[in-house]
């Protein structure tokens, strides 16, 4: 009873034992599962812990790379401002730019215009001052025969060709002067003292003068001496001197206030209405 007793008792021990050690170990496991989940938890919280600054440290980096790229933009921003205005400067700039180079080409028109316009001037002064030299020759030429009494028709020819037409009026006037046949100064002079030895003898001397008789055979002049008192013999003697200035319209005027100028003088008058006509003719070419 005492054996059976005791393998129960050593059973029961056994068991006791058994599940002692069954807890004891199961504990084991417990602890072990603890700790293992402790540093499981605590490695999740250090990862997190980790995760959480490492959060932090984005935020601030990208809080950071918020305020660069807002001064990036900002930047951008003033870029395109002044690149704007640069293109608008750029605009206005080549706008003007273009004005001016519009304004240059006018002007080197306008200075090849007037180039041209010099260069044709010059060669139209050139011809002028041609045209106008041979216009003084042959108005020197046409007075010297006309006062020579000679045809003028060659050189009122000549003046016909040098195609001025604003002369064309005074051509046509010396050609019907030279139709008018003047006798040239000369013989104005001698048929002027034979009018006036005429006008003289009868006008001035007496017709029942002592010397009536005698006059056919005396040439009678006024006096070259500054003492005639008649105003008659004074007349004719300016008349004359008038005459031989080739000055035809003061001559003509003193005639003109002659008793009987027309009896007496009608050759010297109508002489030196030919004259006077020519002269106030010749006049226009000059």
């Amino acid at each position: 009873m005492n054996f059976l007793n005791n393998i129960y008792i050593l059973s029961k021990l056994s068991v006791v034992f058994v599940l002692t050690g069954l807890l004891f170990f199961m504990g084991y496991l417990f602890y072990k599962s603890y700790n293992m989940q402790k540093n499981t938890i605590a490695s999740k919280n250090k990862e997190e812990t980790t995760i959480v600054e490492l959060i932090n440290d984005n935020s601030k980096k990208i809080k950071s790379l918020n305020l660069v790229l807002e001064d990036l933009n900002k930047s951008i921003i003033n870029i395109n401002e002044n690149t704007q205005s640069k293109q608008k400067h750029n605009v206005e700039f080549n706008k003007i730019f273009y004005e001016i180079k519009k304004e240059i080409q006018t002007l080197s028109l306008q200075i090849e215009s007037i180039k041209k316009s010099n260069k044709i001037k010059d060669k139209k002064n050139k011809a002028d001052n041609i045209t106008i030299n041979n216009l003084n020759e042959i108005i020197n030429l046409l007075r010297l025969k006309f006062e020579s009494g000679k045809n003028l028709s060659p050189e009122i020819d000549i003046l016909s060709k040098l195609n001025i037409t604003t002369i064309d009026p005074i051509i046509e006037k010396m050609y019907l002067l030279n139709n008018l046949n003047f006798i040239g100064n000369e013989k104005l002079i001698l048929e002027f003292q034979d009018e006036s030895n005429n006008y003289i003898s009868e006008v001035i001397i007496n017709k029942n003068n002592i010397i009536k008789p005698l006059l056919s055979f005396i040439e009678i002049q006024p006096s070259k001496k500054n003492n005639l008192k008649n105003t008659t013999l004074i007349n004719l003697k300016k008349a004359n001197e008038l005459i031989i200035k080739k000055q035809y319209d003061k001559s003509f005027l003193i005639l003109k206030s002659l008793n009987n100028h027309n009896k007496y003088f009608s050759e010297t008058i109508e002489q030196l209405k030919i004259g006077i006509d020519f002269y106030s003719t010749l006049e226009g070419l000059i």
